[in-house]
């Protein structure tokens, strides 16, 4: 017997799988509504993102044109705004009295930076070292000093009388120095002045050539080239009616007399490749301090070397 579709049941089923497909549609329509909705929130970051990226350009745009603005303008020389302030160090040592000590210690820190070379050059005892080391910090403070009360007075920075007063100041620690050492103390500081000037160059100008050509100075190379050049710098003992020709250029060697001595002294600590690259180096400077000279003939007030 086949069974009857007029059964009771048929109605609930067919109420459930409408339920069930209803549910399903809402599903996938919820879905379809929750991707939408990221999608629209992805496109919003962009958005966002975006803007971000314009104010940033925006931003960057101006800088660049008040830069551009700025680098047109005229550059002022130092002090034309007329905001410059003038400070003493004698008036920063009333203020603070603490502060002598620290310029004490700087100035003594500056001498032995500047006069080691000498100082190690005059063979000089520990105690008589320390001496003209206490001596030397002295000259450079009474110098400070003297400065500022010349200028102080009314004396015009740079004129005879300011540089008078401050060496009436400085040669009675000179005279120290030749009481302490037994030797004349203001040729002894203009040597170890000469000496300090000789490490200087020697140091920026020198050194960075033998290192550039592969053949850099040793320490006791350095010491004798600083000799070298304290020696070329003394005129004691050469004859006056030859000291005008000193430095003047053979044109047909490209070195001075003042190149060769230099040359000769400084064989005794340098390898001959050394010496070539030493001979070379003054040759090459010679040239361009002949090119150059013209350019200062008839000026007072400097020229301003420009690309």
């Amino acid at each position: 017997m086949r069974p009857s579709w007029s059964s009771p049941w048929l109605p609930a089923a067919l109420l459930l799988g409408c339920l069930v497909l209803a549910y399903l549609a809402l599903r996938q329509r919820t879905e379809i509504v929750r991707i939408d909705l990221g999608l629209r929130e992805e496109d919003q970051a962009d958005k966002n993102r975006l803007a971000d990226l314009r104010r940033q350009l925006a931003a960057a745009q101006t800088a660049q044109l008040q830069a551009e603005k700025q680098a047109a303008q005229p550059v002022q020389p130092p002090g034309a705004d007329g905001n410059v302030r003038t400070v003493h160090l004698s008036d920063i040592a009333k203020e603070h009295p603490e502060y002598a000590a620290i310029q004490a210690h700087q100035a003594r820190r500056n001498v032995v930076r500047q006069y080691s070379a000498g100082l190690v050059s005059l063979n000089l005892t520990p105690d008589q070292r320390a001496k003209l080391t206490d001596l030397l910090v002295e000259r450079n403070l009474t110098t400070t000093d003297a400065q500022q009360a010349a200028t102080a007075a009314g004396l015009a920075q740079g004129s005879a009388a300011y540089w008078a007063a401050v060496k009436q100041a400085t040669d009675v620690v000179d005279q120290e120095m030749t009481s302490a050492l037994g030797t004349d103390g203001g040729k002894l500081y203009q040597k170890l002045q000469t000496a300090s000037n000789a490490s200087n160059q020697i140091m920026f100008n020198y050194a960075p050539v033998f290192d550039d050509a592969g053949a850099s100075l040793t320490p006791q190379q350095t010491q004798g080239l600083e000799q070298a050049f304290v020696a070329t710098k003394n005129f004691n003992d050469i004859p006056a009616a030859n000291r005008q020709d000193y430095f003047k250029v053979d044109p047909t060697t490209g070195l001075s007399p003042s190149d060769n001595r230099l040359i000769e002294s400084a064989a005794q600590v340098l390898s001959p490749a050394q010496l070539q690259i030493l001979k070379d180096n003054q040759i090459l400077s010679n040239k361009q301090q002949a090119i150059m000279q013209p350019y200062f003939v008839g000026v007072t007030g400097g020229i301003r070397i420009m690309p």
